[in-house]
């Protein structure tokens, strides 16, 4: 989803209102909601940034997709962004909303890659050093990549701890490589 300051703003001023009301944990709940359909619907971020389809029909859409399925607050906002004509920028907004939320919140998205299945307690085990090193709470989305022989590759926002086999491997070769001439 693009981000622009605008829809930053709106994120903003979202999370502003849902801590005043003491309603963070519904919002993000209504965000994830949200963030799930436009990721599983091209078609609708399309009819949301196409300024040929009038608001009321895109609000209409959205009515039927979201009004029973958000809170309150989302709700209004929604409609606000209807009005002010701005709902192309919802599916950024949303992902704004939940970078801001994690901000909030002192949660970490990471993404962590094995060479295999990670069993329950190494699950445990790998979450808990890193919420322990980062001192923050951790939200991991685990993957599987068999090239990595082994090990583990950790991924923080832009930063990446790599220590696979592969890795490993690769900088013995280029070591390897170095001294041999």
């Amino acid at each position: 989803m693009l981000s622009s300051k605008a829809s930053r703003r709106y994120a903003t001023a979202l999370l502003k209102i849902a801590v005043e009301n003491k309603s963070v944990d519904t919002v993000i709940a209504d965000i994830g909601v949200m963030k799930a359909t436009f990721d599983g619907s091209k078609e609708l971020i399309l009819i949301l940034g196409n300024p040929i389809v009038r608001k009321e029909k895109k609000l209409s859409v959205l009515t039927e997709l979201f009004r029973s399925r958000v809170g309150k607050t989302t709700w209004k906002l929604i409609e606000l962004m209807a009005e002010k004509d701005r709902l192309a920028l919802l599916p950024g907004m949303a992902s704004d909303y939940i970078r801001q939320h994690n901000l909030y919140a002192g949660i970490l998205e990471v993404q962590i890659t094995s060479a295999f299945d990670l069993d329950d307690d190494q699950r445990k085990n790998l979450l808990a050093m890193l919420a322990k090193t980062t001192g923050k709470k951790i939200q991991a989305a685990f993957m599987t990549n068999p090239d990595l022989r082994g090990g583990v590759v950790v991924r923080i926002e832009d930063t990446v701890i790599d220590g696979s086999v592969k890795h490993k491997l690769e900088q013995l070769q280029q070591t390897m490589y170095r001294t041999a001439v």
